[in-house]
């Protein structure tokens, strides 16, 4: 029997209008804020393992390109579920910055400062953007005779020492959200069950296809 959608679970008789068991899209406030959460764990997950990594001798000893990649993926890692973007909205994630508090909301600050301002953007920080003339003693006659030049100092990474400061607090506002994650999947169980399911709408039949990020042409994303 061919499937209809969209569809609610119980139908106007109260018929149950699912008749084989199956995963199904829905749309559904609670369970968006559960995945919203979910998410927001994996981030802070791979931030904590990563800033981990860049306290360790092998990053700080090896490629300075290595340790800026290191660096530059737990900071923004860090900083996903607490920016805005077109598959997520940070206010449903206020709840978690609303328990980072005192020292580690000082510490959260600097961690999105860097990321705004030097590892995912460029407002100058921690690389030089000196421009200079070089001119000779003598007025120069060719475009041989003097140069442009820019600054060559870059900051690829912030050491062991920065990299331990970091640590605590990732694992700190893991743990918050891990305990969100927890209660959320509660609450949104102790939700559907109250209201019946009468606020579920199935969309389809749930199929998680393998994710990719090709960019086109044009400049849009195709995921």
């Amino acid at each position: 029997m061919k499937q209809v959608f969209p569809r609610p679970v119980f139908d106007a008789s109260g018929r149950y209008t699912v008749s084989e068991a199956a995963a199904f899209v829905i749309s559904n406030p609670a369970c968006s804020r559960y995945a919203a959460i979910v998410y927001a764990r994996r981030d802070l997950q791979h931030a904590l393992e990563l800033m981990e990594a860049c306290c360790s001798d092998e990053v700080d000893e090896a490629h300075p390109l290595l340790e800026q990649a290191a660096w530059t993926a737990a900071i923004v890692n860090y900083s996903k579920p607490f920016k805005c973007s077109n598959a997520r909205s940070p206010k449903k994630l206020d709840e978690l910055t609303g328990l980072i508090t005192g020292h580690s909301l000082e510490v959260h600050k600097e961690a999105l400062t860097l990321r705004d301002k030097m590892f995912a953007h460029d407002d100058g920080l921690g690389e030089s953007k000196l421009v200079s003339l070089f001119l000779p003693a003598r007025p120069p006659r060719s475009r041989h005779e003097f140069g442009i030049g820019v600054g060559t100092w870059r900051v690829t990474g912030l050491g062991q020492d920065r990299a331990k400061h970091f640590v605590p607090h990732f694992a700190h506002v893991l743990n918050l959200c891990t305990g969100l994650e927890e209660q959320a999947h509660i609450e949104a169980q102790a939700s559907l069950m109250t209201s019946g399911f009468s606020d579920i709408v199935l969309l389809g039949i749930a199929q998680e296809d393998k994710p990719h990020a090709d960019v086109n042409t044009d400049g849009s994303a195709t995921r």
